[in-house]
């Protein structure tokens, strides 16, 4: 089974485009953050970074009503993980998720459709299940 269940924001707007055969993908980046108190009662925190890829309607959607700072629900599968140094030259990871469910977490007063007005749909949005093997499209993807 590959199944990945996180919570967390938004780290920048989504950013949509289009195959060369015209499927929608949008790309996210989320940070899921995970904070603890040890025994001695000092804090820590690790920020787990995530990049999101989702297609066709779920893909229009997260790009319509998603905006960076937005807290999501995402369930999907994992499909690889990146490393890299930050400034500090710590080393970090990056995972990578093709979204298959969506849930909008931030309250409707929190969230704007860029016009003021709270975001419609707002709640789980699912990938359809008749949706073509997302790997086929790959190809076609222009960056």
């Amino acid at each position: 089974m590959n199944k990945w269940i996180g919570i967390g924001n938004l780290a920048a707007d989504p950013d949509m485009r289009y195959t060369p055969s015209g499927v929608p993908v949008t790309n996210m980046r989320m940070a899921v953050n995970e904070r603890w108190t040890n025994a001695d009662g000092t804090t820590g925190e690790k920020v787990t970074w995530v990049q999101l890829t989702a297609w066709r309607s779920l893909a229009e959607t997260c790009a319509k009503y998603l905006l960076k700072g937005h807290k999501v629900g995402i369930v999907g599968k994992i499909d690889g993980a990146n490393a890299w140094t930050d400034r500090e030259g710590n080393t970090q990871a990056t995972v990578q998720i093709t979204v298959q469910e969506l849930e909008f977490l931030t309250p409707k007063s929190g969230g704007s459709n860029g016009s003021g007005q709270p975001a419609q749909n707002e709640g789980k949005q699912t990938a359809p299940s008749n949706d073509v093997e997302d790997k086929e499209y790959e190809e076609d993807i222009p960056f």
